[in-house]
């Protein structure tokens, strides 16, 4: 579901140095900007929307018991519903997008007999008509997805923190490891995952079956970590608390360098170029990053209803909430 801010210094380092500080992320340093955020315009009302993912002028939106909805927002103002498609009675809890295909998670409880956990994948080649290809069963909710490669990583949520899924051929998905623990999101870089929960943690794919954990720092005291953004050489930490930031110079031995408190429980998180976006309880809320280390508050807006994830697309942000989406234009 969240991806990296692709930066080639980054991919140098992890490549060539592993062990002891397993090198230092080497994001650029960006100023932050004023906003004036606002809400103009919201599809899907009266749907709870429990995350987004975006690909091009294309919004992916994962609805629950109203399975998934595809959104042209070529006009970010006046989004376009190519498909919705409702997958029986199960609840779709979490998606990704990657090359052609759609890969979703789903979660909590289903009507129907047997386990509602599953792992899918979509042909999306036509977005107004998405095919399905594949599916694996589980044996939990799935919150977080991420890829890299042939290799898909999702957690299955109070079962493994993160479990390793070959993708090379989308219509045969094949579990190839897994790592028991919680977490409630994941990101991936090449060959390495973060996952936050109760613990901050740093994983490395050994081989083609095999997942070893190489670092960990708990969140914090009574604190759980709900999402998990990498930039700038951090780890962004949403939590049951606020917002933590991790410095990862060292991999195997993160080391916690700010913490900011919000009132109420934040959710979904998303670097985009200068700013950091985290939703909570009470709203949005939008950082500057022109200091890594130490976020800056630029705004914050109500939304009218609990915000559960974001995404980004140049001047415009797209909030998911429990009554669908809310398009925020932010200047």
């Amino acid at each position: 579901m969240k991806k990296l801010i692709p930066l080639g210094a980054l991919a140098i380092a992890l490549v060539t140095v592993f062990f002891a500080a397993c090198a230092p992320f080497l994001f650029p340093v960006v100023p932050g900007q004023y906003l004036n955020p606002r809400i103009v315009a919201r599809i899907a009302e009266g749907v709870s929307v429990d995350a987004l993912d975006m690909e091009g002028n294309h919004l992916f939106l994962a609805q629950g018991n109203n399975g998934f909805a595809i959104y042209d927002i070529t006009n970010s103002t006046n989004p376009t519903l190519l498909s919705s498609k409702k997958i029986g009675d199960l609840r779709v809890s979490s998606l990704m997008v990657y090359g052609n295909v759609l890969y979703l998670g789903t979660g909590t409880t289903a009507l129907g007999t047997g386990s509602p956990y599953r792992f899918m994948t979509y042909n999306i080649t036509n977005p107004s008509n998405p095919q399905k290809l594949g599916q694996l069963i589980l044996s939990g909710p799935v919150f977080a997805i991420d890829a890299w490669g042939p290799d898909c990583y999702i957690n299955e949520s109070g079962i493994y923190s993160v479990e390793l899924i070959d993708i090379s051929n989308p219509a045969k998905p094949e579990i190839m490891a897994y790592r028991e623990g919680g977490s409630s999101d994941l990101v991936v870089y090449q060959d390495y995952i973060f996952s936050a929960g109760d613990s901050l943690c740093v994983w490395r794919k050994a081989d083609r079956d095999s997942i070893e954990l190489i670092g960990a720092v708990p969140i914090g005291k009574d604190i759980t970590g709900k999402s998990i953004a990498i930039g700038y050489g951090y780890a962004y930490v949403s939590t049951t608390t606020g917002l933590k930031v991790f410095s990862l110079k060292n991999l195997r031995k993160p080391t916690e360098v700010y913490n900011f408190k919000i009132k109420g429980e934040s959710y979904g998180i998303k670097l985009a170029d200068k700013n950091l976006f985290v939703t909570n309880s009470a709203g949005l809320f939008i950082f500057s990053v022109s200091n890594p280390k130490a976020p800056r508050l630029l705004a914050q807006l109500n939304m009218g209803g609990v915000p559960f994830d974001v995404e980004v697309k140049g001047d415009f942000a797209y909030v998911a909430t429990d009554s669908g989406v809310a398009i925020v234009k932010l200047k």
